[in-house]
Formats: structure tokens, sequence, C-alpha cells
């Protein structure tokens, strides 16, 4: 479900003992100027993201942004969900957020933080997962709570015929296959 952003270019992260500061290297094929405003990392500034929401896991006490080259523009009355890439390995972590994306104007940025061992180098390659990205229908709607009342005997047979085997239960009994283009 979803869509994966995959990295335009190979980034190469490494810490400067001399400079005491994370860097990030990407291919010198264009001036350096040009490709920083199309490629690569950028840092924001700390007063951009609240104390509240910095990642406790980082390694590198600073909040990075990936430059994303591509404009995702949604349907009118769609959003997007924006996350790190699920069941990936990866050096970083992003801030989540939510953009309306069938009114934002520019190419969204997706900030994160880095969570490798700050000393080490990493290589993250062109065409690796990015950000995963969750379209969705802004839609008004009341939630409610409660406690669920059915016949516990038929309950305790379903839960029997439901999971009698070992493997693939949700995948037989409940998952419908679903298409996104």
């Amino acid at each position: 479900m979803g869509y994966i952003v995959p990295f335009p270019t190979d980034i190469e992260y490494h810490y400067n003992k001399k400079e005491e500061r994370a860097m990030f290297n990407i291919p010198s094929i264009l001036p350096s100027r040009f490709i920083k405003s199309l490629y690569g990392v950028d840092e924001h500034t700390p007063q951009q993201i609240n104390p509240e929401l910095r990642n406790p896991k980082r390694t590198v006490d600073a909040v990075f942004k990936f430059i994303n080259p591509w404009h995702i523009k949604t349907p009118p009355g769609y959003s997007c969900l924006f996350i790190t890439p699920s069941n990936h390995v990866l050096p970083f972590d992003l801030i989540t957020g939510v953009v309306d994306t069938d009114e934002h104007p520019l190419n969204i940025n997706f900030p994160f933080y880095w969570t490798a061992d700050p000393f080490s180098t990493k290589v993250m390659r062109a065409g690796d997962p990015m950000a995963m990205i969750f379209p969705f229908k802004r839609e008004s709607w009341k939630m409610s709570v409660g406690v669920l009342k059915e016949d516990e005997e038929q309950l305790e047979k379903d839960r029997v015929k439901w999971f009698k085997t070992l493997s693939d239960n949700y995948k037989k009994h409940f998952w419908s296959k679903k298409s996104y283009k």
C-alpha cells in the first residue's frame, strides 16, 4: 500500500571530525549550488522543529531534510501521509507528516534524523527508498468506541475456525487484494 519515493542520486553520509559535523555528499556532476537546490540534503534550523518532536534515537543532534526533486500532486480533496519507508533497515528516520498535496504548490522535502552510527560512512544509493507516501481522501467522520457484545460461544467457535492453521490466517480470512496505480 502506498508509494515509495526513491533517492534520485547517490548520497554519502560521513562525519567530518575536523569540522565536527555530519556531511552529506552527492556525485559532483554539476556545480554544487545547482545540485544542492535539486538533490541532496540540507539542514533545518533548530527553530523549525519543536523539541518535543526530536527523535530520541537520533545519533546526530540536528534535523536534516532530503531535497525531493519531484512534485507530488493529488486530485482535489486528497492529502498525503509521508513516513519512513516500512520494512527497510535505514540509517535515518523521517519526521512523519501530512501535506494537502492537492493545494501545495512546491516540492515537498522530507525532514529526518540520522539514527545510524554517526562515525560510520553510509551510502544511500539512487533508487533506494527515501520516503513512503500514503494518499488519502480528506473526509470528516466521527469515531465511536464501545464494547463488542456478541455471543461469546459463537465468538469462540469463529476464533477456532479462523485460527486453526499456523500461517496466513489474516490473508485467508480477512484480507482483500487492492490495486494502486
